[in-house]
């Protein structure tokens, strides 16, 4: 499961209550839901962001945090992204 909390955002490695402390991935490569829809394509290495809102991946840097770089190119058909968590970045 991904969480944003403060200013990391990673994979939880193990369940944890809630107001706990969770042990989280980041610079790792992980699968992110992303919305379909005409221009939402992007190139392999574009930088993406976190729609807390939505809780999506997007191309759209406008009230959105950087997360990392795409591993793989997307398509406007595509409900998931490739995105390296860049830890620089979270």
């Amino acid at each position: 499961q991904f969480f944003n909390v403060g200013n990391l955002f990673g994979i939880a490695l193990a369940s944890a209550a809630s107001a706990a402390n969770v042990v989280m991935a980041t610079g790792v490569e992980a699968q992110l839901r992303k919305l379909n829809g005409a221009s939402t394509s992007y190139a392999q290495g574009a930088l993406l962001y976190w729609d807390a809102t939505n809780s999506n991946v997007t191309i759209s840097a406008t009230s959105n945090r950087l997360i990392g770089m795409a591993t793989v190119a997307g398509v406007n058909a595509d409900t998931t992204a490739t995105v390296r968590l860049n830890p620089s970045f979270t």
